[in-house]
């Protein structure tokens, strides 16, 4: 049969593999916060292009970005007009404003996950924090307990 004092250091184990699952849960929330945070940002960066491109008259060389720091050279056509992609692989024909609306939209969706993911994120770092409290009360009653073991051998064993 267990020892009260094993069964302690048991308690103490699962505790501590508790605390470092939702310290593995509270990273992964950590980064999908960054994510976001990076989208909004490209969100910002393409709306203030949308307006610098008011400015571009037709037929305009530009440079048209192919992948991340590869472009070709192009020429403006028509700057009233874009083509926006609305997912499925369907894209439609958006002017510049209703197109900003749509990102400000999608930002606002952006913001409104993030608060979620805020409030998850406190809920697991309360939860860590009872957790570290619990281990660390578990911790000295068992220091307690083994001191007093050392203590009552000592006295036993004199006698």
């Amino acid at each position: 049969m267990d020892t009260p004092h094993k069964l302690d250091e048991q308690a103490v184990q699962q505790k501590y593999m508790e605390l470092q699952m939702l310290s593995v849960q509270i990273k992964q929330l950590q980064k999908g916060l960054m994510a976001m945070e990076e989208q909004a940002g490209e969100i910002d960066s393409v709306i203030r292009s949308l307006d610098e491109l008011k400015g571009v008259n037709p037929g305009n060389e530009v440079l048209v970005p192919i992948a991340n720091g590869i472009f070709v050279k192009g020429e403006i056509k028509e700057s009233a007009e874009l083509i926006v992609s609305v997912g499925s692989s369907v894209a439609v024909t958006k002017d510049i404003e209703s197109t900003k609306k749509l990102l400000a939209n999608r930002q606002l969706e952006i913001h409104a996950e993030k608060d979620d993911l805020m409030i998850q994120l406190q809920g697991l770092i309360s939860s860590a924090q009872a957790y570290q409290e619990e281990i660390e009360r578990l911790a000295e009653e068992l220091e307690s307990q083994s001191n007093m073991s050392k203590t009552t051998g000592e006295y036993t064993g004199s006698m």
